[in-house]
């Protein structure tokens, strides 16, 4: 996500937080075939490839923040004590 490039992940819970921006594509775990599919139709519309990257890396920027996250695992830290 952080590099701009398009993710492709299995719509299991776990991965769900992360494309509630509708950000990545997601196909049904274990589906091979389409995991397939989707490699192809990334690499046959460049423009639609280009744009999921760029919002993926928005959201990775956003939300992943290194300042950020230090903020909220200093907050976590000192709430457990």
């Amino acid at each position: 996500m952080a590099c701009g490039k398009p993710v492709i992940i299995s719509d299991i819970d776990e991965l769900a937080e992360l494309n509630q921006d509708n950000n990545l594509l997601a196909i049904a775990a274990g589906n091979h075939n389409a995991l397939t599919e989707k490699i192809i139709y990334l690499h046959q519309n460049p423009e639609i490839r280009q744009s999921i990257g760029a919002n993926a890396r928005k959201y990775a920027v956003d939300n992943f923040d290194i300042n950020k996250t230090a903020l909220e695992h200093e907050k976590l830290y000192s709430e457990l004590i």
